[in-house]
């Protein structure tokens, strides 16, 4: 007791700092008049984080350099129909070689002076100086250095996020405080962040979970955008979900300057010229099937539930997303000579497939699922 009094005095003597409370009034106002809060590309790039994400050869950094052009001409108030803030861009090109690079950029950013480049050699070789940095606040540092040098920046991008990753460590948490250190930096300085990231296969069919990596990613970023095929080459879907803003989903095209536009088509003009990639397995998967049917079957036939048909081919769907592509190539697949018959089973939806040995022969259905084959006898002419 007598040491505790001893200190008690000392304690007493030590003065912690008031915390400043503000109440929701004086909040408001201040955030009223805050200056640049205004979005960078109305609602998919606000101040902060935006993780745009697709698989190999979709056209995701071409989509960003759309964007990045847009933002950068003094000359264009909207991209995709979507309102822009003009102002400097930051184009960190770690992913192409300087080839690549040069043509890309010469082509389409050469009478652009808001435009700014940080090619991966030189990317490198700065990092390399700046000893006892984790790599997200060494390319901090670089963009700060930019804002320092030319007042401001409007747009940064990181193409890959991969190049620029501090942390090989994929646990939610860890992706979580990676992100927060670069978003906190766009916060302070004002500026969009597009990290320009690879997808895997879809999760449970969600568009929002298919990038590689923990959830933590899509929880610290503000605005999550993937490109998705649309059945016709010429156009594809931007999907984009955010805090602020109702999902949204944009059919795009890329014009014979390789730059992104909102489509002037309809969803029902498209024109199919290429399927679904999970049709092409189903497609696939029977023909083998076919091919093993020994002469003296009368046909080859899968029977399951839909989760065990999607496991066996592998597919990128959920259940639910191939009962809508079995209705959408019905026809298709009957033209190939394989036919099905759908039925709810209190365990979930059951699907039986069958190819015929003979593919003049057809297939019917009964409504309990069971099916006969009919037997048409070719004819041997006069």
């Amino acid at each position: 007791m007598h040491l505790l009094w001893h200190f008690l005095p000392k304690l007493k003597e030590k003065k912690m700092p008031n915390f400043k409370f503000t109440n929701i009034k004086e909040f408001g106002s201040s955030y009223i008049h805050e200056k640049d809060t205004e979005d960078i590309v109305q609602d998919i790039a606000p101040i902060g984080t935006t993780m745009l994400y697709a698989t190999m050869k979709q056209g995701k950094s071409l989509l960003g350099l759309s964007e990045a052009l847009s933002v950068a001409n003094t000359n264009e108030d909207t991209w995709l129909d979507l309102k822009i803030k003009n102002g400097n861009v930051l184009y960190f090109g770690l992913d192409d070689s300087d080839k690549v690079l040069n043509e890309r950029l010469n082509k389409y950013c050469d009478n652009l002076p808001n435009f700014y480049v940080v090619n991966s050699k030189t990317y490198r070789e700065y990092c390399s100086t700046l000893n006892g940095m984790s790599n997200g606040n060494k390319f901090n540092t670089i963009v700060n250095d930019f804002i320092s040098q030319h007042g401001s920046v409007s747009l940064v991008i990181a193409d890959t996020f991969e190049k620029i990753r501090f942390n090989k460590d994929r646990t939610y948490n860890s992706e979580v405080e990676e992100v927060s250190i670069l978003k906190q930096n766009a916060q302070y300085y004002r500026y969009n962040l597009l990290l320009i990231h690879h997808a895997t296969k879809f999760k449970d069919g969600n568009l929002f979970e298919s990038f590689y990596g923990s959830n933590g990613l899509g929880a610290e970023v503000d605005v999550l955008i993937t490109l998705q095929d649309s059945g016709d080459s010429d156009y594809q879907y931007l999907y984009a979900r955010g805090n602020a803003f109702e999902d949204k989903k944009l059919l795009i095209h890329r014009n014979d300057d390789l730059k992104y536009e909102l489509a002037s088509i309809n969803e029902a003009d498209l024109v199919e010229d290429f399927p679904d990639k999970s049709y092409l397995k189903i497609l696939k998967y029977f023909t083998k099937q076919r091919n093993t049917i020994i002469d003296n079957s009368e046909c080859f036939t899968y029977q399951g539930e839909y989760q065990d048909f999607i496991q066996t081919l592998d597919l990128d769907i959920d259940s639910r997303g191939l009962g809508k592509l079995l209705k959408k190539y019905e026809q298709r697949l009957n033209e190939q000579h394989i036919y099905f018959n759908t039925k709810h089973l209190r365990n979930g939806m059951h699907l039986t497939m069958i190819i015929p040995a003979n593919m003049n022969d057809n297939v019917s259905f009964f409504e309990d699922g069971t099916f006969i084959i009919e037997k048409i006898e070719e004819s041997l002419g006069d």
